[in-house]
């Protein structure tokens, strides 16, 4: 119904993602357990069935936390990641509840996982916000069968990283915090881990960066603060 909204998830819901049969999926953290993750399904409707409750922690009392919206993947299944202190791992589920733990992610990969983004090869990158040669975050590479490949570690140059969004030409694009700089910048992040500052704003564009989204002319807009 235009204009009315309907509560139909938790707080620990962080966004969903549109399913083939037209209904969304999402896990939530903290809804029923701070150890626990419900998968979700939400019809359009507003009809929320709890698909599957599990744990991926290293131990049962792990307080973890969901750390983005579900990815749709090319197979249909659905692809997150979930954070707990230093640790993190990332995982998915099908629209019938089927839950796989895909990979814990090792230190030199990268720890605490923030947000995962569908390539057009299928194969999902992620950045994290701890972790890394640098114990900064990385930018990470996960296959569908939990393969992880880390890609470039951040915090010589840049300290964090995030709305990572592929381009036409197959690297990504993303808004990135840089060393000695308290506002932000858009970079290129190549699949070989090079990165490169396109553009810094002034303060009259906005210099902080909020979010980036690829348009159909496959240009990027973006969202900032003055």
């Amino acid at each position: 119904e235009a204009g009315a909204l309907t509560e139909v998830a938790g707080a620990g819901l962080k966004g969903f993602a549109e399913g083939l049969d037209g209904n969304f999926y999402g896990a939530c953290s903290g809804c029923t357990s701070e150890t626990k993750v419900l998968a979700l399904r939400i019809t359009k409707a507003g009809s929320m069935t709890t698909l599957a409750e599990f744990t991926l922690g290293p131990d049962t009392d792990t307080t973890v936390n969901v750390v983005g919206p579900m990815v749709r993947g090319s197979d249909g299944h659905f692809y997150g990641g979930w954070g707990a202190g230093h640790t993190g791992a990332l995982f998915k589920f099908t629209s019938e509840g089927t839950v796989t733990k895909l990979a814990t992610l090792a230190y030199e990969a990268g720890a605490y996982p923030t947000s995962l983004v569908r390539a057009e090869d299928g194969s999902f990158y992620g950045v994290t916000r701890s972790g890394g040669a640098n114990d900064l975050g990385t930018v990470f590479r996960l296959v569908q069968d939990g393969t992880v490949e880390p890609v470039v570690s951040l915090g010589s140059t840049y300290l964090a990283l995030g709305g990572l969004v592929e381009g036409a030409d197959g690297n990504l694009y993303g808004i990135a915090a840089e060393v000695g700089t308290q506002t932000g910048s858009i970079v290129r992040v190549t699949p070989t881990g090079t990165i490169t500052t396109l553009a810094s704003p002034t303060l009259a564009q906005g210099q902080y960066l909020l979010s980036l989204t690829r348009g159909s002319d496959d240009n990027f807009y973006g969202l900032a603060l003055q």
